[in-house]
């Protein structure tokens, strides 16, 4: 028979579901015993389980012999008794290699790679209760998930509710912090749209009364330039549980999970996943390295489904793109059919691939919604339809809604809009990582797959690999985006800082639909950023689905070098190099498709900042091809005519205060990145 918990041990875990977790005294002060060593491929990495001397479950990271993670806490707390104290090794389990390797149509890289060690340890408790560790070790991240197992004759596959997660990351007290302060539930929110907090010291991270959401960044020696960083997150979150966040009370650098407030969702749904047994939580990912491996790392994809499956290639009607969109620029305009003609008919001027109708778009006359499909056809361009995800879970007004909550209504919605010719759907304001809005969104992605619609998610909780198993995900908001501009007036004080942080984090997690490349002034509230600033944006954030925020007549009204840009630039990607940058200050990085590198640049600080770029590490799996790169940035003085940049020679700024430079790639590259500037290349 499973053991049930006595009555002191109900009303403590009934107490910490309706409370955050407690603050602890710092598990790394113990010892930990029974330790089994996982280690990487590379032999770098090493994610260490085992059992205090008082039978609790603890881990430990360390990378190249330096540590990372101290001892930190696993464990559950469940309704069917305790699995995080007075348990026993049964089975160390053995070490074996994993390769696993997809290819997927949106991403940093189409095609993904990497090789692990992988074990599962099995720890037995007083009860029928078995706690199950897999434990992953790659050579750019450490990994782990739980797993509740009932050992007990008859028992099993009976329900189960996890109330707490004890899991936590011990982190170096030398260390730097930039985290994303978690909303507490409102009208609009969690939605993983705060600013990140920008190098705080780790035993002094901010305030943060409802925790930290993920991704969460870690510098563990500021003071060594080879000390690893760390970004912590999750993946492989699936429709039997919820998603977790660290809690706003840590003990010196230890940050323990939560999982989500009660109000989240309107208060609908419950906070603690209720499954049948088995139950497996989602891995709880440490990615590991210097900034360019962090950057680069596709470890969140491997780890968003099974990595011992072999997944099929994506069928041909997944396919990424960039995005003509009017809300930014006038958030009546989808109500228009007329001006949503002007912006379909820009997006096949210009040569993207798809254009967006967004909120209330059903107030358009059925006639006029047909006209507008049949010319977009005409013209090669596909259509996104925008929903409410409410629903019970939001009281947001915007329309449609209440068509994507239930499935059936949404099944039959899908059928209409895949057989009036629309591709795609954006689907906004969820507001809740409980367990019934995770599985949602994954009901979502699977009728919008069997109707072969493309999936946007906006409102919405962060990525975690879920394209692996459904390719038709393209992107994700879960960013404080260009759209603040229109009605926050602070965003643009903070705007140029926080576009420097997110290629280290939000952006590292999947792709980020932040809606960048923005000219225009009425709208903005006074944007520090420059021209070339923005124009980078297109280059340094990468989304399956790049939706351009201004206006046609903007974008028409710029140099043609830079409407070439825009005409041209990808959104899908065969390599990601970042070139330099820090968090808060600058960044610059490099995408390839098939031959031709772009680069994006930018400057998020007040004061001019000088970038030596070494073009070798772009030479190393494609070779550079001879020829010119075309080089835009910001002029000094956009008024001087004729200006000097990067010793390259004089050339002439143009009307947008962009300097058009003709580099050779065999030199060394010296960008000069103007207060919140930047700059773009092409090969």
């Amino acid at each position: 028979m499973t053991a049930r918990a006595t009555p002191f041990l109900v009303l403590m875990l009934v107490l910490a579901s309706c409370t955050s977790a407690p603050v602890f005294d710092r598990v790394a002060s113990r010892t930990m015993v029974e330790s089994t060593p996982t280690t990487s491929p590379s032999g770098q990495i090493t994610i260490e389980v085992g059992l205090t001397s008082s039978g609790e479950p603890v881990y430990r990271v360390e990378a190249g012999g330096i540590e990372v993670i101290g001892l930190s806490r696993l464990g559950l707390e469940t309704s069917a008794g305790s699995l995080a104290t007075n348990l026993t090794v049964a089975d160390a389990g053995s070490s074996s290699t994993i390769v696993d390797s997809f290819e997927l149509p949106t991403g940093k890289t189409r095609q993904s790679e990497t090789a692990a060690n992988v074990r599962t340890i099995v720890f037995e408790s007083p009860g029928d209760l078995v706690l199950e560790i897999d434990v992953w070790a790659s050579n750019d991240a450490a990994a782990f998930r739980s797993r509740v197992v009932d050992s007990s004759d008859g028992a099993s596959g009976g329900a189960l509710t996890v109330e707490w997660d004890r899991s936590s990351f011990s982190m170096p007290e030398t260390s730097n912090t930039w985290l994303l302060p978690y909303d507490r539930p409102t009208r609009f929110t969690p939605a993983y749209e705060a600013f990140f907090t920008n190098g705080l010291e780790v035993d002094n991270p901010g305030d943060a009364d409802g925790g930290w959401g993920f991704p969460a960044l870690f510098q563990t020696s500021p003071a060594s330039s080879t000390a690893p960083w760390v970004l912590l997150t999750e993946a492989g979150l699936t429709a039997d549980y919820a998603g977790s966040r660290l809690g706003p009370e840590t003990a010196d650098g230890e940050f323990v999970l939560s999982l989500p407030d009660q109000g989240e969702g309107d208060g609908f749904g419950e906070r603690a996943p209720t499954a049948s047994l088995p139950i497996t939580t989602p891995w709880r990912v440490a990615i590991i390295g210097d900034l360019q491996t962090i950057v680069a790392s596709n470890a969140v994809r491997h780890l968003g489904a099974d990595p011992t499956s072999s997944p099929e290639a994506p069928p041909d009607w997944i396919a990424p793109g960039r995005v003509s969109w009017s809300w930014w620029a006038d958030h009546d305009s989808s109500r228009n059919p007329q001006s949503m003609a002007a912006y379909v008919e820009f997006a096949a001027e210009i040569g993207w691939e798809y254009s967006l109708i967004d909120a209330n778009w059903n107030e358009i006359p059925a006639d006029d919604l047909q006209a507008l499909v049949d010319l977009a056809d005409r013209l090669g361009v596909g259509l996104f339809l925008w929903y409410n995800s409410g629903g019970p879970n939001n009281p947001v007004t915007e329309a449609p809604r209440d068509l994507m909550f239930d499935s059936d209504l949404r099944r039959a919605e899908f059928a209409r809009i895949a057989e009036l010719g629309i591709v795609g759907v954006k689907v906004d304001f969820f507001h809740s990582d409980k367990q019934e809005s995770i599985a949602r969104y994954i009901g979502i992605l699977e009728d919008a797959a069997e109707f072969e619609l493309l999936v946007n998610f906006h409102g919405s909780t962060i990525p975690r690999g879920w394209e692996r198993q459904y390719p038709n995900l393209m992107t994700m908001e879960s960013v404080r985006g260009a759209e603040t501009y229109t009605f926050d007036p602070r965003y643009a004080a903070n705007a140029a800082t926080h576009n420097t942080i997110l290629p280290f984090t939000r952006n590292v997690i999947g792709s980020m639909d932040y809606t960048p490349v923005i000219f225009s002034d009425e709208d903005s509230h006074g944007r520090l950023t420059t021209d070339g600033h923005e124009l980078a944006l297109s280059v340094v954030f990468e989304s399956g689905l790049q939706h351009f925020a201004d206006t046609p007549e903007s974008y028409r009204s710029q140099p043609p070098s830079v409407v070439e840009f825009l005409a041209d630039v990808p959104a899908v990607w065969d390599e990601t190099v970042l070139l330099a940058g820090t968090p808060g200050s600058h960044v610059v990085i490099a995408r390839r498709q098939g031959e031709t590198w772009w680069l994006g640049a930018i400057n998020g600080t007040s004061e001019s900042i000088d970038v030596a770029i070494d073009l070798e590490l772009l030479d190393q799996q494609t070779p550079l091809q001879p020829g010119d790169w075309l080089l835009m940035c910001d002029a000094v003085d956009p008024n001087a005519g004729l200006v000097e940049a990067n010793n390259v020679g004089l050339v002439e700024a143009n009307s947008g205060g962009l300097v058009e430079i003709n580099m050779d790639p065999t030199q060394s590259l010296e960008l000069s990145l103007m207060p919140y500037g930047g700059c773009v290349a092409r090969s």
